[in-house]
């Protein structure tokens, strides 16, 4: 058994994927050569230094709702310079309660991202879900998060506020 090892410098390296093909000769007369499988490299490497980036577009940071159907978020996320977008997900905490939603309600204790719809071809993605409730008078965390190939992650967050109370408005007849 005869260990080896080639270094490689990272700057010899661009975002991309490589294969490893390995070749070994004997000693003997005449000389021996084993490969690899041309088809079937021993080792396939993603190589990316990039960072993904994610944005909301909707419900937008700060934003004053002022309905509580809102059931669907949507945003971009890009990873142009890495080996691109692999998913995206969303996570949404109703910060009074401390809870995130799950998919179907507002009971869980730990921050889960659900899975969003991504268009590659047009960076964008989109969470829709008829069960997504919010409610008056209180406020959310949103969050989006993209990953690429190599779980390198990428965070977007959007802080909303529930209002469905119209403002009041009283006429005082003037003192005679």
């Amino acid at each position: 058994l005869y260990k080896w090892w080639y270094s490689i410098e990272a700057a010899d390296f661009a975002n991309d994927t490589y294969k490893i093909w390995v070749r070994a000769y004997d000693k003997a007369t005449p000389i021996n050569i084993e490969t690899t499988n041309s088809d079937q490299p021993i080792k396939t490497i993603l190589y990316d230094i990039s960072i993904p980036s994610a944005a909301l577009a909707s419900p937008t940071p700060g934003e004053e709702i002022k309905i509580n159907n809102l059931n669907e978020i949507n945003g971009t996320a890009d990873d142009s310079s890495g080996l691109g977008v692999a998913e995206v997900g969303i996570s949404i905490l109703d910060k009074s309660a401390n809870k995130y939603f799950n998919s179907s309600d507002w009971t869980s204790n730990a921050e889960t991202y659900l899975k969003a719809d991504y268009d590659s071809s047009k960076k964008t993605f989109i969470y829709k879900n008829d069960k997504l409730a919010f409610q008056n008078n209180k406020s959310y965390t949103i969050k989006a998060k993209s990953s690429d190939g190599i779980n390198t992650s990428a965070v977007s967050k959007s802080e909303i506020s529930i209002d469905q109370t119209a403002p009041v408005i009283t006429f005082e007849k003037p003192a005679s």
